[in-house]
């Protein structure tokens, strides 16, 4: 989690105020608030047009076996997108895998918030009117620019030689006779 902490740090310094940490608490840090800028739909109007917001804030979770289980992510200001369920938890989908790091679920968020067409998956949807209106309009999002399509990262090299663990679920052998 340190490791994923620097990297989001390092997004973070040439996201250029798109990105900021409003909060991090854990030593490693495993909960973050998040805010965002750019623009995307808060709600619909009466007339089915777009309510637009600049500011999101966003929570997130990490577990304590990440990353091998996923991260929990909610949206703390309204937003009306197709894989954010009505309840705000964000539908992460099956692209974001376990081992990815946090910067790069960062970036992915950011282009969620500005409804990058890139990152809709319109079989698996977590709210079925923002999906259906998403659709009709296809042709005017994305709202802001977004960088291209985020790949993770290699992993860090670390300095520090990783233990290596074995666990022998066999017979028990005795070597001598062997």
């Amino acid at each position: 989690m340190e490791t994923d902490y620097r990297r989001l740090q390092a997004l973070v310094a040439k996201s250029q105020g798109s990105i900021t940490i409003e909060f991090a608490e854990g030593s490693p840090p495993d909960r973050y608030i998040i805010n965002l800028r750019g623009r995307g739909v808060e709600k619909l109007d009466a007339n089915e047009r777009p309510v637009l917001r600049s500011e999101h804030r966003v929570r997130i979770y990490m577990p304590p076996r990440y990353p091998l289980d996923r991260v929990r992510v909610k949206m703390l200001t309204p937003i009306f997108h197709p894989h954010v369920w009505p309840t705000s938890e964000v539908c992460i989908g099956s692209d974001l895998l376990p081992g990815e790091t946090l910067d790069v679920l960062v970036k992915r968020l950011l282009a969620l918030v500005k409804f990058d067409p890139r990152y809709f998956d319109f079989q698996s949807v977590a709210h079925q009117k923002a999906a259906t209106w998403a659709q009709k309009n296809l042709s005017i999002f994305p709202f802001d620019e977004v960088e291209e399509p985020f790949k993770p990262a290699p992993p860090p090299i670390d300095d520090k030689p990783k233990p290596l663990f074995w666990r022998d679920t066999g017979p028990k052998v005795d070597w001598k006779e062997v």
